[in-house]
């Protein structure tokens, strides 16, 4: 789909890679939604398609890119993507939160996902009513089986 969309609208600054992000480069499952792209997710070996695995800085390396901002939205994986290691250059993060899928796809719970966060040199704000507050634990962070976007940013 986002192959097609980038012909259809002629975007010649727009490069597709055909990869997932993570903790180390190498390959990993993905289970596709056919429903619905956006809930596609890494799944355990054997249980989905095969696809060539980059952690963030060997994508940038490859684009030859520095990225200052992220946007990661990654069903689950995105403690996987910040755990490979996050380029320098960033200093800010948009990313999502759903407990739920941290534990099925990363392994991991809501505080160990903020905790990486800020060894990473985050300040974590929080959404909806607590956007304006620096989070440090999950809570006012919304349920399992619910999900929400927190900001994330650092001084270089």
């Amino acid at each position: 789909i986002l192959e097609r969309n980038v012909a259809v609208n002629e975007l010649a600054n727009v490069t597709t890679v055909h990869a997932a992000i993570g903790d180390e480069n190498g390959t990993a499952q993905i289970l596709r939604n056919f429903q619905n792209s956006g809930a596609s997710h890494l799944v355990a070996d054997g249980q989905g398609e095969e696809v060539e695995m980059l952690t963030l800085a060997s994508l940038c390396e490859r684009l030859a890119i520095e990225p200052d901002v992220l946007k990661v939205d990654i069903e689950g994986a995105e403690y996987l993507a910040l755990a490979g290691g996050v380029p320098e250059s960033v200093r800010a993060i948009v990313l999502e939160y759903e407990e739920q899928m941290l534990l099925q796809v990363s392994g991991v719970n809501g505080q160990a996902y903020l905790d990486l966060l800020h060894e990473l040199g985050f300040e974590v704000r929080g959404c909806g009513a607590e956007a304006s507050k620096l989070v440090s634990s999950t809570e006012g962070l919304p349920p399992a089986g619910s999900y929400c976007n927190l900001a994330a940013e650092r001084d270089l």
